[in-house]
């Protein structure tokens, strides 16, 4: 990411990261069923079935969040990473 930045003209580039973690069971039941939610929405499955899933794809994959979200093992991790940088006048991004 700093390179991406600095190939962009920024400078005093600053690189932090934070995280989701869903581990206890209301946060996996809550994470899951939004998920299988999402799955089974219009934009997820036009996505999809415009990739060569079929429907019953998308509806297997909705109802595995759903089994997921049951599991007494079930735990889920989302990284992200951010990014602050300030413009040196100077790169193709002025």
């Amino acid at each position: 990411m700093r390179a991406w930045a600095r190939a962009a003209g920024l400078s005093e580039v600053r690189i932090t990261s934070s995280s989701w973690t869903y581990a206890d069971a209301a946060a996996c039941r809550w994470w899951g069923h939004s998920q299988a939610d999402r799955i089974s929405g219009r934009a997820f499955t036009e996505q999809a079935l415009g990739v060569g899933a079929s429907r019953e794809d998308v509806a297997d994959i909705a109802r595995a969040w759903r089994r997921w979200e049951e599991e007494p093992d079930a735990w889920f991790l989302l990284p992200h990473v951010e990014i602050l940088a300030r413009g040196t006048g100077a790169g193709p991004h002025r």
